[in-house]
Parts: structure tokens; C-alpha cells; sequence
């Protein structure tokens, strides 16, 4: 309802902020809600939509999220606690069975019509540019396809060509951030194997590089946020070995692009927070809870 009410810009930057606000008042109008916090509301708000594009475009050829996947996907998003999987389970039911579409994506039944009458209340250039899209689309999976046979027979092209600049790297990444997101942390999740996850920590590590040195605000906080996410030092009775290197990792993210974090210093200075207080427990200190 909130995003039906005007048109977003296309700017990521911009997205990210009234994303915020509407986090922020969805917790000022409703204090009973199970949300710890704000971000709990902007995770999951970014999370259906993940979940809706996943479940519906027509583009989107690999397999669908399960609710299983859905669920484990959104662990300690409240605040370091889990969500009720019931309440995820609805979102993800729901999502599955009614497609999120906006007003202006809703074909509504037209007259027989023919001449100029025929692109009346239609969006042009909206209409052209998903048939460009879809072109490139075709044209695209029909290269990819015709390499593969290529390097089944042997015969592989070792052209390759130079980006001439540096920016090339942002609108890339722009495109192909959440993929990889999902990739990295999936993978990170389900396995204790410490080559793959030195990998997947690897990619966190680069990605925030990335996002650090073109200041893509959206971004850095997703991947830094996950990275926190997997240090566990809200849980120390989970900890294994692969969180013991995400904090690490965390750390060399902190002294190398701490000049870019911004914000996202909070999860960083969080982090030393909760190894001092662990530090202090150790020794013997009785220390409350954290709020």
C-alpha cells in the first residue's frame, strides 16, 4: 500500500532511505508489533520483495525458494532472536499464492480497439523498454548457450576485452549484488567446512570493498549487516570456528575500508561491545544484560 502511493525513484541511495522511514513509522503506529526494532520491519520489508520477484518473474529460471530456504533466510533478523516461523510461513504462503504487482503492472480488461485508440492510458515507453529487455534476455541466454557448446567441442573463444573504466565495476555490481548476497550467505549457513567458508568470507570481504569504494550505501549495509550477523556473539553457545573467522574478518573489513563504513560502523563497534563484555564475564565479572 505504501509503495502503490507514488512512484520511486530509480536511484539506490534513495530507495534505501524511504525504505527507512517506512520502517520507522511501521514501528511508530504499531508498538505491539512481534519487530524488536526498526530494522526488523526494513530486513523483512526487503526480504518479501526478494521473496516476491523469486516466486514470479518469469526471468528468473533457477529454483524457487522454498519456505524452508524463506524461513532459515531470515534468521535473527529481530534483533539477533528469530521471527515465529508460523508468521514467516504465512508471509511466504501468501507471497506464493497472490503476486505483489503494482497499479501500474495490473492489466485491466480494454475495449476492442484499433488506430490511436489502442494506446490509450497504455505506457509506451514502459511497454518498450520490457521489450528490450526481454531481448536482451533471449539474446543473452541464447550466447550463453552457444559458448557452452562451444567449450564441449573444445573450441573456446580466450578473447577477452578490458573495461576501459573503473565505474564499470558499480553498475555491475548494482545489477548482480543480491544474487551474490544470497549465494555468500547460503552457503556460509549450511556449511562447517572451513575451505568453504574462508571463500565465502572472501566474498563478503570483497563485495564490501566494492560498496565501500563507490559508496553504494544500500548495499554496504546488507553485506556488512550479514557479516555481523555471522560472528553469533549475541549466542556464544552456537559459536564454531566459521564464527570465530567472521569476526576476524569483520575486523580486517573495520581497518581497511573503515574510512567508508559510515553507518555501518555500529555493527563493527557491536561487535568489540560484545567480546568486551564477554572478556568481563570470563574474568569473573558479573555483567548485566545488554539492552
Amino acid at each position: 500500500m505504501y509503495l502503490q502511493s507514488f512512484r520511486l525513484p530509480g536511484e539506490a541511495q534513495k530507495i534505501d532511505r524511504f525504505m527507512l522511514k517506512f520502517a520507522e513509522r511501521y514501528m511508530h503506529n504499531n508498538p505491539s508489533t512481534l519487530f524488536a526494532n526498526a530494522d526488523t520491519a526494513y530486513i523483512l520489508a526487503f526480504s518479501v520483495i526478494m521473496l516476491n520477484t523469486d516466486a514470479h518473474n518469469k526471468n528468473m529460471k533457477q529454483k524457487k525458494m522454498t519456505k524452508v530456504e524463506f524461513v532459515k533466510n531470515n534468521r535473527g533478523i529481530n534483533d539477533g532472536k528469530d521471527l515465529p516461523e508460523d508468521f514467516l510461513g504465512e508471509i511466504y504462503d501468501e507471497i506464493q499464492n497472490n503476486e505483489i504487482k503494482m497499479k501500474d503492472e495490473i492489466q485491466e480488461p480494454q475495449p476492442a480497439a484499433t488506430g490511436a485508440l489502442a494506446s490509450v492510458g497504455r505506457d509506451l515507453q514502459k511497454e518498450a523498454y520490457f521489450t528490450q529487455s526481454e531481448n536482451m534476455s533471449s539474446k543473452t541466454e541464447a550466447l550463453l548457450k552457444a559458448m557452452t557448446r562451444q567449450q564441449k567441442r573444445g573450441a573456446v573463444n580466450d578473447q577477452f576485452y578490458s573495461a576501459s573504466r573503473l565505474e564499470h565495476v558499480q553498475f555491475m555490481f548494482e545489477v548482480a549484488w543480491m544474487p551474490f548476497l544470497a549465494g555468500i550467505s547460503g552457503s556460509l549457513q549450511e556449511t562447517d567446512d572451513m575451505d568453504v567458508v574462508n571463500l565465502c568470507l572472501d566474498g563478503l570481504k570483497s563485495a564490501i570493498k566494492i560498496v565501500c569504494l563507490f559508496d553504494l550505501e544500500l548495499e554496504r549495509n546488507a553485506f556488512v549487516t550479514t557479516l555481523a550477523k555471522f560472528t553469533v556473539l549475541n549466542n556464544v553457545a552456537e559459536m564454531k570456528p566459521k564464527n570465530v573467522e567472521a569476526i576476524k574478518s569483520l575486523f580486517e573489513i573495520a581497518v581497511s575500508d573503515g574510512n567508508n563504513l559510515k553507518a555501518n560502523w555500529k555493527d563493527v563497534l557491536t561487535c568489540v561491545s560484545q567480546l568486551e563484555r564477554m572478556q568481563l564475564i570470563s574474568s569473573g565479572m558479573d555483567v548485566p544484560d545488554q539492552k
